[in-house]
C-alpha cells in the first residue's frame, strides 16, 4: 500500500493530477502530500504489524529491485519528459533568448554569419 501511494504521488507530480476508471473502480488524485502522508502511516502499520525484520527484508529487496531497474526508470522518466514537452511546449521562439538561438542557429546552416541591413546603406554618414 505504501509503495502505491508514493507511486500515485509520483505520478501527480509528473502529470498534474490523474483520474482514471477501472471497471465500477475510480482511482484519481490530485493531491501529493495527501498521497505522501498516506504512504507513511502506511508504511508504519506495516512496520508495527510485521515487525521491523519484515520492513527491512522489504526495503532491501526494494532497493535491489530499483538498482536493477533504475536504467529503464531513467529511459521511461525521459521519455514521459518528451512526451510531456511536445505536448505542453510551445513551438515558437517567442522571447529573446530563443530568437537569438533560432536565428544564430539559422545563420550557421546558410554558411554566413552576417546579417545583411539594407536601413545601414541608405544613412548619410560615412561607415554605416
Amino acid at each position: 500500500m505504501s509503495l502505491v501511494e508514493v507511486l500515485s504521488a509520483a505520478a501527480v507530480v509528473v502529470t498534474g493530477g490523474y483520474s482514471a476508471r477501472l471497471g465500477p473502480v475510480r482511482l484519481s488524485s490530485h493531491n501529493v502530500p495527501r498521497d505522501l502522508v498516506v504512504a507513511a502511516l502506511a508504511a508504519f502499520a506495516a512496520a508495527i504489524v510485521d515487525g521491523r525484520d519484515r520492513v527491512d527484508a522489504l526495503a532491501v529487496r526494494s532497493i535491489v529491485v530499483t538498482e536493477r531497474a533504475a536504467s529503464w526508470m531513467a529511459a521511461a522518466l525521459v521519455g514521459a519528459v518528451l512526451i510531456f514537452g511536445m505536448r505542453a511546449g510551445t513551438r515558437c521562439a517567442c522571447g529573446a533568448d530563443q530568437y537569438g538561438y533560432v536565428s544564430q542557429a539559422d545563420l550557421w546552416a546558410s554558411a554566413t554569419l552576417h546579417v545583411p541591413v539594407p536601413l545601414a546603406s541608405a544613412v548619410p554618414w560615412p561607415d554605416a
